[in-house]
């Protein structure tokens, strides 16, 4: 009787040896799983920052410009008492000097906007970083380079404006 009930303890054992590698096998594979996409998660965030970074670079340039475009305006005021005579076409130069601000003043805003809801991604990134959805992950990453296109055509668009601004400073 002890014999047999050896015996059907090491059946017991070898069918329980058996039936635990596979288990043993996927728990190694679920948490590579796991850290992959928090990898992939926390290299969203990298590319995030970059884009807020570059977005911020875009909202200074146009503060910046803003700036010029108000202390060329205040010269063009000092200029149109002294030169009464050219002063309707001060006053144009004036007026779209004016315009030009106004559109610095609007996409530095814009960019300030831009910035905010970057942020709100990257802390949306941040929070689902413990538990990673990898279908929630591309529409992220789909959003990102969205605003990384934004961020590119907002630089054009200061480039376009500094043209502007030169050849009304030159007229």
């Amino acid at each position: 009787m002890r014999s047999r009930f050896a015996t059907s303890i090491g059946l017991v054992a070898a069918l329980a040896s058996i039936g635990a590698g596979p288990l043993h096998a996927q728990v190694p594979q679920t948490q590579q799983l796991q850290q992959q996409q928090l990898q992939r998660m926390q290299e969203q965030v990298q590319r995030l920052d970059e884009t807020m970074r570059q977005m911020t670079q875009v909202q200074q340039r146009a503060q910046e410009m803003e700036q010029v475009m108000l202390q060329e305006m205040e010269h063009l005021g000092q200029q149109q008492t002294a030169q009464e005579g050219a002063r309707l076409m001060e006053q144009d130069r004036y007026r779209q000097q004016e315009q030009l601000r106004v559109m610095a003043h609007s996409m530095g805003a814009a960019a300030g906007e831009m910035t905010q809801a970057m942020l709100s991604l990257r802390q949306m990134a941040q929070d689902r970083a413990g538990a990673p959805d990898g279908e929630l992950l591309q529409e992220m990453e789909r959003l990102r380079l969205q605003m990384q296109e934004t961020v590119s055509q907002m630089e054009e668009g200061l480039h376009i404006m500094e043209r502007l601004r030169d050849r009304l400073s030159q007229s």
